[in-house]
Order: structure tokens, then sequence, then C-alpha cells
């Protein structure tokens, strides 16, 4: 193909990339869903503008590399360290559960015992983006639910690693491979090596570049760890994919994180978006079509699966019937790792086009069904908390696993205002009010506020003002502000208080208590 219509091709993703954000975001769809869409538009199945290129699908590789670089620079050890036992627990039967279920039905029905693995391994991962944009925009990013929501996706993300790996390797063989074992030992090693030389000479090596502070020479030298790591992965006869996740695991560790996540940010989700225009590209949408009523089914039997595996492996592990029966809705879908997970088993030869059509479909329909999903939980957590909050036990156990928040008493006008500024930078809040009706309202928005009276020291230690960075006092009543202040000042001593002053004699009347 001449180098005019391969020029042509790109600028065609391009434009396509620039068209579907704000599309999607009109139309309050995932932008996942748009790309899928965009590409099976454009794609041979669609108008066939665009024709599937080595050069387009190279750069789209790229953006799954870029992806397991941005989930490894996620991966700090504080983080990881962060995630508790249950909702470990919970993550981890969750995949094997679900990931043995579809591989177990499919395998009953017929299907090669690899085949049942990789869709089952597939099917059994949420869609990290999809899950963070939804509860990101309904504010419940900070609450308990959202934050176990978050760990439980970082865990499967985490599990994509052993998978991404293990597909090249089922397809050598028709049983258990014996040179399997010698291909671990040799990715162990790969992988010991990888990160005993880059604890070595990452730190000193970014130090010396961040010295010269030039951004582009920063953004340079990470793409090409990434890259050069990459590379060093697949000369050990693994992919790229596990070394790109292995240098954003060695650079979490360093001082220059978030400066690096902020500078590949860009190029990651354009590489990225390329990659799922793509997938949508080598979509064909004949067996939906043919068989309509089979595709519907098998989207609504995952969905139901999934809500019903979580839901009930949740309150197993402690969370609740409420809690888990929304994070179970909110996860209900397959994720884009299902995209990549099996394009790479059809490029090894695991699966066929016509099952990865038929997966891609499903994937794509669970998604759709996402956002009314994530909806329809709100309403049940409204329902369930009718009452307007909750007592002090619940209080306490929705707060038991939050640290370094701030809790804002008064979620009127102003501490609504705080409130969004706080978690518009991604600080966690959790807000009190005594107004039912203001609670029950801020509830069904999703926002962290709870009915309670902020004066009560059970109250605050239950929503953990110990572990607290700050409280900021909203409260318009002057004596209520100055008594609770006085109690605060006698409680909690080390808690940071910022408060509302009325006017400036009010204002040096709290400065003076500090």
């Amino acid at each position: 193909m001449s180098a005019d219509q391969t020029l042509f091709e790109i600028i065609v993703f391009l434009v396509a990339i620039a068209v579907v954000v704000p599309l999607a975001r009109r139309l309050r769809i995932a932008p996942v869903l748009g790309y899928l869409a965009a590409g099976l538009i454009l794609g041979p199945y669609g108008f066939g503008l665009v024709r599937t290129e080595e050069v387009v699908h190279w750069l789209a590789e790229l953006g799954v590399v870029f992806l397991l670089f941005a989930i490894g620079l996620e991966l700090s050890l504080t983080r990881l360290g962060a995630i508790r036992p249950s909702v470990l627990v919970l993550a981890a039967l969750q995949i094997v559960v679900t990931a043995g279920a579809i591989g177990g039905a499919l395998a009953a029905f017929g299907a090669d015992w690899r085949v049942a693995a990789v869709l089952g391994a597939g099917l059994s991962l949420s869609s990290t983006a999809l899950a963070v944009t939804l509860l990101a925009e309904r504010g419940e990013i900070f609450l308990r639910y959202g934050r176990i929501a978050i760990a439980v996706l970082l865990i499967q993300d985490l599990a994509v690693v052993p998978f991404l790996i293990a597909v090249p390797l089922l397809a050598g063989s028709g049983g258990l491979p014996d040179d399997m074992i010698w291909a671990a030992g040799r990715a162990v090693g790969a992988v010991l090596a990888i990160v005993v030389l880059g604890r070595l000479i990452l730190p000193p090596l970014l130090r010396i570049l961040a010295a010269g502070r030039n951004t582009e020479v920063m953004v340079a030298a990470t793409i090409a760890i990434v890259l050069g790591v990459g590379w060093i992965s697949h000369w050990a006869g693994l992919s790229m994919m596990l070394g790109a996740f292995l240098a954003g695991v060695l650079l979490a560790e360093t001082d220059y994180r978030h400066s690096i996540e902020a500078d590949v940010q860009p190029l990651r989700g354009i590489l990225l978006a390329l990659f799922f225009l793509t997938v949508g590209m080598s979509v064909d949408p004949a067996p939906a079509i043919d068989e309509p009523l089979l595709a519907a089914g098998l989207v609504l039997a995952l969905v139901a699966l999934k809500t019903l595996v979580i839901g009930v492996l949740g309150v197993a592990t402690g969370q609740g019937a409420g809690l888990s029966l929304r994070l179970g809705l909110m996860l209900s879908q397959a994720g884009e790792f299902g995209f990549v997970l099996f394009g790479l088993a059809l490029v090894s030869g695991v699966l066929d086009g016509q099952t990865v059509s038929m997966a891609a479909i499903v994937i794509a329909g669970s998604m759709a069904l996402t956002p009314f999903l994530a909806q329809l939980s709100g309403r049940i957590a409204a329902r369930l908390d009718r009452n307007g909050g909750a007592d002090v036990a619940e209080l306490e156990s929705e707060c038991k696993d939050l640290e370094g928040h701030v809790i804002v008493a008064g979620f009127g006008r102003v501490g609504r205002t705080v409130a969004h500024l706080l978690l518009e930078r991604k600080i966690p809040v959790i807000a009190l009010d005594i107004d039912a009706v203001d609670v029950h309202k801020a509830r069904s928005d999703g926002l962290p506020v709870y009915y309670g009276d902020a004066v009560r020291p059970d109250v605050l230690r239950a929503v953990g003002a110990e572990r607290a960075k700050a409280i900021v006092i909203t409260l318009d009543q002057p004596h209520v502000l100055e008594r609770l202040i006085a109690m605060l000042r006698w409680r909690f001593p080390d808690l940071p208080v910022y408060a509302r002053a009325r006017d400036r004699s009010h204002a040096k009347r709290l400065l003076s208590q500090g």
C-alpha cells in the first residue's frame, strides 16, 4: 500500500478520535464504545474508508504497551499495601470463580479447553476505564463502595499480566506442554533481571536527566525506557506489554512518578484510542445480525453472572449486602483487556475470527449496559438509605478504611462547594449534615454525605477524625461552630481545623481559638 494511502488512513483515525470524544460525552456513553463504533463504521465491515493496515496496527499495539505502563505506574508498593485483605480476597476469588464458571460452561458445551480458558479469563475482567469514569462522574470515587471497586479493578489489572504471558504458551500444543516449565523459568529470570537492573540504573539516570529541567528530554527518556524494557522482555521470549508493565512498576517507586504520568498521558490516550478503533474495525457484526437473540442472551448472561458472583463474594467477605449489590452492578461488564487478550489469542491461533467477533460483541454490549446499571445501583442505594443516612455503627463501617481524607461539617451551599473543589483534586471527602432532606438529595447525586451531628465526638470518630487530613467547618451558626472547635481542640488536638467566618471580628475570634 502506498505512503499516501497510509497517511490518509492515519489522518482518518485522528479525525475520528477528535470527533468521538466530544460526541461520546454529549451522548453520555464511554469513549471506548465510541471508538469501537467508529472503527466498525470506518473499517471493512462498514464503509471501508480504512483497511487493516500494518502501520496502524503497530501504533495500536503501542497503545496497549503504554496502557500496561500506566497500570504499572499506578501500582506503587504503598498503594498495594493499602488494599485490605478482605478486598484482596474478594478480587482474587471474583476472577477465579467467574473465569471458572465461564470456562467450565464453554467446556461443557464442547469447546477446547484452551479456548474456554482464554474466554473465561478475558470475560472475568471488568472495564477499568469505564468504571472509574462513571464513579468519578457520579462523585462516588471516594465512597467506600467506590474505593472497593477501584481496589478490585486494580487487582484485575494486575491479573492481566499473567494472562498475557499464558496466551502464547497455550498456543504451543493441545495439552500442557513440557516446555511451559522452562518458559515460565525463563520468564521469571527475565523479570528478576529487569527489576534488579532497573532499581540500580533508573533512579540515578532520572536524577541526572531531571537536573536539566527539560520536559522534552524527560518525555523522550520515558518513552525510551518503556520501549527499551519492552524490547528486552520481547527478546527474552515474553511480551512487550509485560516489559512496559515492569517499567511502570519500577518508575512508580521513583520521585518522578507523577511528572512521568502527566507527560505520557496524551500519547497513551491517542495510541490507546487507535487500538480500540482497530478493534472496532476487526469486529464482524454478522454473528449478532445472524443470531441477535444469542448475542443478547450472552450479554445478559455475562452481566447476571458477574453481578451474582461479585455480590455473593462481597457479602461473604463482609462488605454488606447493599454495597455488594452496587459493586456487582458496577463491575458486571467485561472490559477493554478482553479485547487485548482475545486479539493476542487470535494472532496466536488459540481463537478463531468468528469466536473473537462474538466475544467482542458481548464485551461491547455489556459495556453499553453499564451506565444504566450504575444508575440503577444508585437508586438502590438511595432506597436503602431513604432515611437520610446511617447510624454511628454504619458510619464507622463505611469509613473504616479511609485515611488522609477531609471531613466537611455542614453541607449547605459553602459545604457543597468545598466538597466539589476537594473531589476535583482527588482528595477524599466525608461530609456530615443534620438536614435529612439535603443529605438524601446529595446521596442520590452520589455525593459522600452522611446524616450526623459533627458536634458529637462519637460521630467524628466514626468518620475517622483521628486519621483525617483536616476538618472544614461550614456551619453558619457561630455559637455551634465555636462549640465544635472547642470540642475538636480537646478531643482531636492534632486535627487541622478550617472554619467559615461570618465577618472580620468573627475571623479574629476563630484565629484566637487556633
